[in-house]
């Protein structure tokens, strides 16, 4: 009986010390609810103009013009449209609200935080850009 309490208190622990070990340090995060200056800021408000036009002769050129080679090779063009068009369905469109920032920081990613119109609910497009010259969206 003193073998199976020992054996069980032993397990526990080190269940405990397990579940401790996996928890993720604390993130916090700021949202400034201002679109970026500058050509990263055009071309953040060009993907939500994009997405809310619900034109897929307006998505395509976001695509062919906007987009880096590797995120416009990544799908046929259709694909790209029926995810637009599908987003816009789903959500009646999308207000923007913030761009977040977290600590520690995520190198290369732009979040942004949208509202969509259909049931207030909220969303985060995380963008990466080609380069800071161009922002080409590349993911």
């Amino acid at each position: 009986m003193t073998r199976k309490i020992l054996l069980t208190t032993l397990l526990c622990v080190c269940f405990v010390s397990f579940a401790t070990a996996q928890q993720p340090g604390e993130i916090s995060y700021k949202d400034e609810s201002v679109i970026p200056a500058g050509k990263k800021g055009e071309r953040i408000q060009s993907i939500i103009d994009t997405f809310n036009s619900n034109n897929p002769e307006r998505i395509r050129r976001f695509i062919e013009e906007e987009c880096s080679e590797k995120f416009r090779n990544f799908a046929p063009m259709d694909e790209h449209i029926n995810v637009s068009l599908n987003t816009f369905r789903e959500t009646g469109g999308l207000t923007f609200h913030s761009i977040r920032t977290y600590v520690p920081e995520r190198k290369g990613e732009t979040v942004i935080i949208l509202k969509d119109k259909n049931f207030d609910s909220w969303r985060a497009i995380v963008l990466r850009f080609a380069d800071e010259e161009s922002y080409l969206v590349s993911s």
